[in-house]
């Protein structure tokens, strides 16, 4: 009975979220590993088709995925390719495809402002070496980025969340946006449905996650805490900062792109973190955590959402109105009621909503195109197991 009333409850969410959509997204999956399975290919497709529900820009994107063997203390390993543009040519798009809901205004008023070069005043790590304007510090003393460089005039971005900003089926669609794959040897829970064994890793949440910093939810802080204590690494002269960055502040009107730092969700210039959503801080130099996801929770049941650090095992992963209101505000568009702050969908309400559509496997011809060769894939992160026993990503 319990099954039946949330599987009713899940397409119920899903008709919601479905109902008077003008465009959307489509998300095209390829096994690029052998050894895939059945019940990863579901989990895969309704993690992709649950992702195309609420997020309606009219793009393509590709991704790969695959099972492969990363040894006992690896989920496995996420890339993404990645490109840049001006803040200024970014804000420009963004008015183009912004639709017009009250996270789009509330973003685009909150957007950093330019000075005469083009550049925002945004709060970085010191140099390593002041004299040569060069290096991370190795401390967590800062400065403001100097105006008209790359650092203060550029942005970077997934080329899905790219896409968005051009809201065209045809635009770039044969690029390979990210490819994910998971480990063989890990003890993956396939249907939420009935709640996730114990010790066992969500693995539609885990893929949920993953196509999530596929979208663009990442931080260029990573670069900087990635490279803290290096005299070499020429940051001005790099773009680092993300589309998410954009809303990273850790005060009022203090942008700010530093590793260790108390930084929050703001769509109001740094006046109040959204929703209480704070980042996390830094794997090297901040809290053990890669800064492109939100701040860990105090336990497994005080997460902010999906896009938080770690899912924990023996738990369904839960998506937020957070997550779908931090896409929002980079560039994508969302089906109504999505970015509420009521929103929550946990992945046995998604595979509920979502599996009773898909083809038999035989017919996913998307998912029998063979082996797929990746070029530009500029940035790749391992999805590895915590030490306590949550699985990161």
């Amino acid at each position: 009975m319990l099954s039946k009333m949330l599987k009713a409850m899940a397409l119920g969410a899903a008709l919601v979220l479905g109902a008077g959509r003008a465009s959307a997204l489509t998300i095209v999956l390829t096994d690029s590993a052998p050894g895939m399975t059945a019940e990863a290919r579901t989990g895969f497709t309704v993690a992709a088709r649950y992702w195309e529900s609420v997020l309606t820009n009219n793009v393509t994107l590709n991704i790969a995925i695959g099972l492969d063997d990363f040894g006992p203390n690896g989920l496995g390993v996420a890339s993404s390719s990645y490109t840049g543009l001006t803040i200024a040519d970014y804000y420009t798009q963004l008015a183009k495809t912004r639709s017009g809901s009250a996270v789009d205004q509330l973003a685009a008023a909150a957007l950093p402002v330019l000075d005469s070069n083009g550049s925002i005043k945004v709060i970085v790590p010191n140099y390593a070496d002041a004299v040569s304007a060069s290096g991370v510090t190795a401390g967590y003393d800062s400065r403001l980025a100097p105006t008209n460089t790359f650092l203060s005039r550029g942005i970077g971005m997934t080329t899905a969340n790219y896409k968005a900003l051009f809201d065209d089926p045809n635009f770039d669609a044969a690029k390979t946006d990210a490819e994910i794959l998971f480990s063989n040897s890990v003890t993956f829970d396939f249907n939420p449905e009935d709640g996730i064994a114990i010790g066992s890793a969500d693995f539609i949440g885990t893929a949920i996650h993953e196509i999530g910093h596929a979208l663009g939810f990442y931080s260029g802080v990573e670069s900087f805490d990635q490279n803290a204590g290096s005299p070499d690494f020429p940051a001005d002269n790099y773009v680092v900062g993300s589309a998410l960055d954009l809303f990273r502040y850790s005060g009022e009107d203090r942008l700010d792109w530093t590793f260790g730092t108390d930084a929050y969700f703001s769509l109001d210039g740094g006046k109040t973190a959204y929703g209480g959503a704070h980042f996390a801080t830094g794997e090297t130099r901040g809290d053990g955590y890669g800064t492109g996801h939100w701040k860990k929770g105090r336990n497994c049941a005080d997460l902010i959402g999906i896009m938080n650090p770690f899912l924990c095992p023996g738990r369904q992963g839960v998506v937020t109105g957070l997550d779908i209101t931090a896409l929002d505000a980079i560039g994508w568009n969302v089906a109504p009621g999505a970015a509420s702050a009521a929103y929550r969908m946990d992945t046995g309400q998604i595979y509920a909503a979502y599996v009773a559509a898909l083809p038999e496997p035989s017919c996913w011809l998307e998912l029998c195109i063979g082996f797929l060769m990746l070029g530009m894939l500029l940035r790749q992160r391992y999805i590895r197991d915590d030490a306590a026993g949550s699985y990161r990503g």
